[in-house]
């Protein structure tokens, strides 16, 4: 069987199925994709997973000014 699936379009599903992002099309490339590589399926879960698991965390803000700060001190330091 030809493989019609490139390393980039195997994360562009895998990371749609992670985000819940899936159309119609998407979730039959999915299938053709897993019927050529089940393993992928395990990645596929595992990323999701992560992505849930990234999502539940607080949200933190740097302080007021920091940007600039660390923009100054790489190039002094570089």
């Amino acid at each position: 069987m030809h493989n019609q699936f490139t390393e980039e379009s195997i994360n562009d599903i895998i990371l749609k199925y992670s985000d819940e992002s899936f159309g119609v099309r998407d979730a039959v490339r999915f299938e053709m994709l897993l019927k050529q590589k089940p393993e992928y399926f395990e990645d596929a879960k595992v990323n999701r997973l992560m992505r849930l698991k990234l999502q539940s965390l607080p949200r933190l803000h740097a302080a007021p000014g920091f940007e600039t700060r660390l923009a100054e001190r790489i190039e002094r330091e570089c």
